[in-house]
C-alpha cells in the first residue's frame, strides 16, 4: 500500500491519497500485466497544438493520469506493459487483449477479443501496449476500465492477466 501526503506550501492546504498496488512476482514466467496509464489523449486535442510540451493548464489538469476526470465526448488513451508473454517458434507472442468498461460496478461496454500486434519489439518477456476509447455519450459517474490479455501459447491455467483502473466521467464544461 502507498500513501502520500501533499502539502501547498503556498495556501497550506492539505491533500492525501492512498493506493494499493500489485507486485506480480515476476520469476515464475507466468503473464503478467503492469498497471494502467491512463489519460486524455491531447492528440485528439486542436487545442493541445498550441501548447508547449509537458505544460498542464489548470483546466486540464483533470483529464491527467493522475486525477482521471474525463468529459463525455472525449478521447482517452492508455498504456501499459505486458510481462512474461510466450515466443512461438517465429520468436513471435500470440497474444489477444479484450477491454471491458463499468459504469458503477455494471459492464456498460465489452470489446471484441483482438489479436494484438508485437510490431518491433523484439523481445515478448516485456512487450508495450497501447490503445485508445472515444467517450461518446457517457453518462456523468464512476468508471473502470478493464483489459484482459490472454496468451495463446502459455498453459491454460496461466493463460490470462487482468488489470484494471478507475476514474470519473463528467459532462462537458465540468456539469
Amino acid at each position: 500500500q502507498m500513501r502520500l501526503v501533499l502539502r501547498d506550501t503556498a495556501t497550506a492546504r492539505l491533500g492525501s491519497a492512498t493506493q494499493v498496488i500489485e507486485v506480480p512476482d515476476l520469476r515464475q514466467g507466468r503473464l503478467a500485466l503492469s498497471g494502467i496509464l491512463l489519460a486524455a489523449d491531447a492528440s485528439k486535442s486542436a487545442a493541445a497544438v498550441d501548447r508547449a510540451e509537458g505544460v498542464i493548464e489548470e483546466e486540464d489538469s483533470n483529464k491527467t493520469a493522475a486525477v482521471r476526470i474525463f468529459e463525455s465526448g472525449e478521447t482517452i488513451a492508455w498504456a501499459y506493459q505486458i510481462l512474461n508473454a510466450r515466443a512461438g517458434k517465429d520468436r513471435k507472442p500470440q497474444l489477444m487483449a479484450q477491454v471491458r468498461l463499468f459504469h458503477e460496478g455494471r459492464e456498460v461496454y465489452e470489446g471484441k477479443a483482438t489479436a494484438m500486434e508485437s510490431g518491433e519489439q523484439g523481445d515478448a518477456k516485456r512487450m508495450i501496449a497501447s490503445d485508445q476509447m472515444h467517450l461518446k455519450q457517457l453518462p456523468p459517474g464512476y468508471y473502470v476500465l478493464q483489459i484482459a490479455v490472454m496468451d495463446m501459447l502459455a498453459k491454460e491455467e496461466h493463460r490470462m492477466a487482468v488489470q484494471a483502473i478507475d476514474f470519473d466521467a463528467r459532462r462537458p464544461n465540468g456539469k
